[in-house]
Parts: C-alpha cells; structure tokens; sequence
C-alpha cells in the first residue's frame, strides 16, 4: 500500500502504546484501524471490526502523521451558555443567597458573595453566563442584599460570654417592655469629626470621582439613645465623654420621660460607671442601668442609628461647614423613627 506520507517506527509504536493504555476509547479505536489500514488488511475487515470505512481511515492516518495521537481523541463541542435564567432556576438563586454561603459551593477561602462568585456559581449550576454584571446585582437586590462593608468584630469577642449574657437578659428586656411605666432605651456615645469618610457607591467604571475633605479638623461628641418601644432617638452634644457628661445626658433624658422608669442598655465605658454617676443614681430612683458584654456592639441598636445618620448627613461630603453638620445631624436623629431591635424582642413602630 503506497501512502504519500510514510509512517516510521516511532508512530506505529505510539499508535499500539495508546490502544492498550486508552482501551475503550474513541481515540484508540481510530489508532487500530489505522494499525490495521498500515498492515494491508482490506477495507471491509477494517469497516467490521472498527466500524470505520477505509476512506475514512486514510483521512485519520493523515491526521495523525502530521497532528499526534491527540488528533485522533473526540473533541467535544462546549455547549454554548444559555442566555437567562429561567424563573424557577432565579428562585433558587436567590434562596441559595439568603440561606448559604459560597463555602457550600467549593469557594472554600470565601464567607461572603462576590458577584464573580456568584456568576461562577450560575454558570456550573446552569449553563448561564452573563455578558454583564447588571442581572447579578439584581439578583443580589432581590434576596434583599445591599452593596456595603461588612462588619469588624474584635479578636477577643467571646460567644460563650455574650450568650451567657442573652440568656440573662432577654427575659429582663421583655418584661421591662411589658411595663406601662418603664420605658427602655439603649445608648452609646460616638466623635463625629471634620473628616470627610468615604462609603461605598455604584460608581461607572470609567469614571473616578473624587471628594474633597477639610482641611481644619473638628470633632465633637454626642450622646445618642433610642427608645426600642416606640423607635424615637434622642441625641445630646457634648464636648466630651465623662462622668459629668453622662449624668447631664442622663439628667436630660428624665425631662423627657419625667414619670417613666428608664431603663438604659449601654456598653461598659468607663465615663457610664463613673464616680459622678454613681453618686447621681443615688440621688434618684428613675434609673436603672445595664450593661452589655464586652467587645459586643452588634447587640446594641444605637449602632445601627450610628451609621444611618452617617449615610443620610455626613459620609462621601465636604464637611467644611462643621457647625450645620452637628446641627444637621442631631436633627436627623432627632426628628426619626428607627425600627432597630434589642435582641429582637420588641418590633418597633415604622417610620
């Protein structure tokens, strides 16, 4: 049999070495009838055994003299990626947001969704891929995600301590919310300053903005409280955080509760269990003050007061006319209802 291309030894012995060690398979079956086109066996033995004509063979043989074995493997066509999500697949998207994380899906370095995860995660599940990130985010939107930082808690938190503390408290704080007479506030204190900070926005891709920030640096201090059967939020300036402060703060929230008992959840600054405050609450019997666990600012609504304010008064602007600023944020708090709960016990009213 005279072929324009010659084999040498070398293939021949490829050919055979691939047809013991890739039995079964689409590419060792080619390699034997090429074995068997080499050995002059006639077209219709290689067509019976093989199941390939001999023209066939001849265009593989070429294919292989001039390709390698690997020209002879099946080359499986990619499926092209469908172009949505049908409904009932989107569903099931947003259930697998709201209820795991990507360490449930092989993403073992990563707690929190990325919309490159998520887009990943769609296209092994579903055959899905997005030209865009556009329906990814409102996928996010819909499990009721929101584009923000996440939260810090500090190294020495200790879970055993803060549930020791709920299993305590919770009971106190739904009977205290129980009372007509009592009315329970959590508090904390926060520096508002001149500095301009930064929140994360949808900003185009191309675009870089920029924000200017004061040059004078400025601070003060507030005292903040919120009322977790009602919503209402009280804030107080101060020049600082003391003794002192405190029981002014203190003194002014029992002008607007006069025949309340108040009841006030806060964390364990120094300036709450000081000595000018001590010797206050001996003065008067309105009060009653509670502490919660170290290194736990999760468990106090007033944080999330805290970052509201921030969001709608101060983050991403100059903050040059510091003056309006406090005054702007005081009235934010002031004059709004927050629904934020304590341990979420007592649903507030709506804003």
């Amino acid at each position: 049999m005279n072929f324009l291309e010659k084999m040498t030894p070398t293939q021949k012995l490829e050919l055979i070495t691939n047809i013991r060690n890739d039995k079964g398979s689409l590419g060792a079956r080619r390699a034997q009838a090429i074995i068997m086109l080499e050995e002059g066996i006639s077209g219709e033995i290689i067509e019976n055994v093989t199941d390939y004509k001999r023209e066939v063979v001849v265009k593989y043989r070429k294919r292989f003299i001039k390709q390698g074995y690997n020209a002879l493997k099946s080359k499986k066509r990619k499926k092209a990626p469908n172009a949505l999500l049908k409904r009932a697949q989107k569903n099931e998207i947003i259930k697998v947001l709201k209820t795991q994380t990507p360490k449930d899906y092989g993403f073992k370095e990563n707690e929190f969704w990325t919309t490159a995860i998520l887009g990943q995660l769609i296209e092994e599940q579903y055959n899905v891929r997005y030209g865009s990130k556009t329906p990814l985010y409102l996928m996010f939107k819909e499990a009721k995600f929101t584009f923000r930082k996440p939260e810090k808690h500090s190294e020495r938190r200790n879970i055993d301590q803060i549930s020791e503390w709920e299993n305590k408290f919770e009971p106190i704080i739904k009977e205290e919310c129980q009372r007509e007479d009592s009315v329970v506030l959590t508090g904390d204190e926060l520096v508002l300053t001149s500095q301009t900070r930064l929140q994360k926005i949808w900003l185009p891709i191309k675009e870089a903005p920029f924000v200017q920030d004061s040059i004078k640096r400025k601070k003060t201090h507030i005292y903040g409280f919120l009322n977790v059967k009602t919503g209402a939020a009280h804030a107080f300036e101060a020049p600082v955080q003391t003794g002192k402060e405190t029981v002014i703060a203190l003194k002014r929230l029992s002008l607007l509760y006069p025949d309340k008992r108040i009841v006030i959840f806060w964390d364990n600054a120094s300036w709450h269990k000081s000595e000018e405050v001590r010797k206050y609450l001996d003065t008067t019997t309105n009060f009653k003050l509670y502490n919660f666990p170290p290194y736990a600012p999760d468990l106090n609504p007033q944080e999330h007061v805290w970052k509201e304010a921030r969001e709608k008064v101060t983050n991403n602007k100059l903050l040059s006319k510091f003056d309006k600023v406090v005054k702007d944020f005081l009235s934010f708090i002031n004059t709004s209802t927050f629904e934020y709960k304590i341990l979420g016990l007592h649903r507030t009213s709506s804003a």
